[in-house]
């Protein structure tokens, strides 16, 4: 359940995203929204009216020289990643309002306080994207989806967990050019696998008034993540569940004493 009405969290979601594009522009970072905002950019061209979450896409080289921007380019957000924030173990890279809070419920104590540690304001996610390597058909879903586990459970332990979240980009990196993947592992469905020309191009649209890249087959990506109905809006719930927002307190503010 949000403290904060959705359009709020839009609207600062938006320019957390202007800020990502600015940075990407200054080091010729490839990236594209993906996922429900591609869904929102072509057929609302803004937000899903339900959904308040960010998702962009961004091929495995330029992930990497994106990790390697200095944090100070992203001010007054956090680029948090395995190498700035351990603990998070997402298996993805998230942009992070520090002065605000976007806590997953899941990470949350029956007395609304954060689990963890790490840095937990507003957010915006930002995923690797990979060719589909040989051989994920004997069971490299399983193999992904056991690292991404194994360092969600080791957050406690800082060399554990690192060393398992970097076995898991490795993993997912080793590559050829049969298809093309989100590497989070949540989901290793074939079905949702799109064809790696779908990414060759990227033209631009808009989405809330700003000028965002979108693959050039996107209507092939969509149909692939979300079926042949697509283009009719049909309200489900998110990937990763709902989340307690608070635009007003810091992620700390919410932190066990």
């Amino acid at each position: 359940m949000a403290k904060d009405c959705i359009r709020d969290i839009q609207i600062a979601k938006v320019d957390m995203l202007r800020r990502f594009s600015s940075v990407c522009a200054t080091y010729g970072i490839r990236w594209f929204v993906d996922g429900g905002t591609l869904l929102g950019t072509v057929r609302h061209g803004a937000f899903i009216p339900w959904d308040d979450d960010i998702d962009v896409s961004v091929p495995r080289a330029d992930y990497a020289r994106l990790c390697c921007i200095p944090q100070e380019d992203f001010s007054p957000f956090f680029m948090q990643w395995r190498g700035s924030d351990w603990q998070a173990a997402r298996g993805h890279m998230q942009i992070r309002r520090p002065d605000t809070t976007e806590i997953l419920m899941c990470e949350m104590t029956k007395h609304g306080k954060a689990m963890f540690t790490f840095n937990q304001g507003l957010f915006m996610d930002v995923f690797p994207i990979d060719f589909i390597p040989d051989g994920w058909e004997n069971g490299l879903g399983d193999d992904l989806w056991r690292l991404k586990k194994g360092a969600w459970d080791s957050r406690a332990n800082r060399a554990t967990c690192e060393a398992l979240q970097k076995e898991f980009d490795d993993l997912s990196g080793k590559c050829n050019k049969s298809g093309i993947m989100h590497t989070i592992a949540v989901d290793f469905n074939p079905s949702r696998f799109t064809p790696a020309e779908c990414f060759g191009d990227l033209v631009q649209m808009r989405f809330e008034g700003l000028d965002v890249f979108v693959p050039a087959g996107y209507e092939r990506r969509l149909r692939h993540l979300y079926g042949d109905g697509w283009k009719t809006p049909q309200k489900e719930p998110t990937v990763h569940g709902k989340t307690f927002v608070d635009l007003k307190h810091p992620y700390t503010y919410y932190l066990s004493s």
